[in-house]
């Protein structure tokens, strides 16, 4: 008789995790893993500089008695780390400067590395296929990074979301919806699971596009 007259609620209110955020971010979160992805443009430019018949620099190093898969894996972790850095002050720049808030900065350090390796290793791959001439291997790439960019709502920011309906695999294998999932991640769902899946994948990229870049090397070296 006593709980019935009592006006207590048995209802507990429990969040269940992330934010909402203002809609503008997520190009913001596109724009980051664009930007990841164009580091496609410094490994060709390094890829050039090992072949002979496109640089000065190449026709000197292909006389050294170093094989040239080992001078491009030399020039792809020097990259790395300039990219990384490139991509650093994008971030702080977006963070602070621009105030808009981009969720764990400990966690987008992680794949923002990630992002600085695919996007290279994604040049690498580029570069060192077929006997294309410069200008036709900065098209491809060029190409390749705006398309990425697109589907992972660079251009229109619902475009993710509308693949995700119709076509999902394709953000799966889109590098640049994978990094801006990521930040999605850490900054709105706050899933970790979610989030170890999306490194996974890119690490799995990146050692796919370096493998096929160092087999196209070898064949050009036959």
């Amino acid at each position: 008789v006593a709980s019935l007259q009592t006006n207590g609620s048995f209802i507990t209110e429990k969040s269940v995790g992330g934010k909402t955020l203002n809609p503008t971010v997520l190009y913001f979160f596109a724009l980051i893993a664009y930007a990841c992805m164009s580091g496609a443009y410094l490994s060709i430019e390094a890829v050039r500089d090992t072949q002979a018949n496109l640089s000065p620099l190449g026709a000197r190093r292909s006389i050294t008695p170093y094989r040239k898969q080992f001078l491009i894996f030399i020039d792809m972790l020097v990259l790395i780390f300039i990219h990384f850095i490139n991509v650093m002050i994008l971030t702080f720049y977006v963070n602070y400067i621009l105030d808009i808030d981009l969720g764990n900065n400990y966690l987008a350090i992680l794949h923002e590395f990630m992002g600085s390796l695919i996007g290279i290793c994604l040049g690498l791959m580029i570069g060192c296929i077929g006997k294309l001439t410069f200008s036709a291997k900065i098209g491809i790439c060029t190409s390749t990074t705006l398309l990425t960019g697109f589907l992972s709502g660079l251009m229109f920011g619902n475009m993710k979301d509308v693949i995700e309906q119709n076509a999902p695999i394709l953000n799966r294998i889109n590098p640049a919806a994978v990094l801006s999932d990521a930040y999605y991640c850490i900054s709105v769902y706050n899933d970790t699971l979610r989030y170890q899946r999306c490194m996974i994948t890119l690490l799995i990229m990146s050692i796919l596009f370096l493998g096929i870049a160092f087999l196209g090397v070898r064949r050009n070296v036959m």
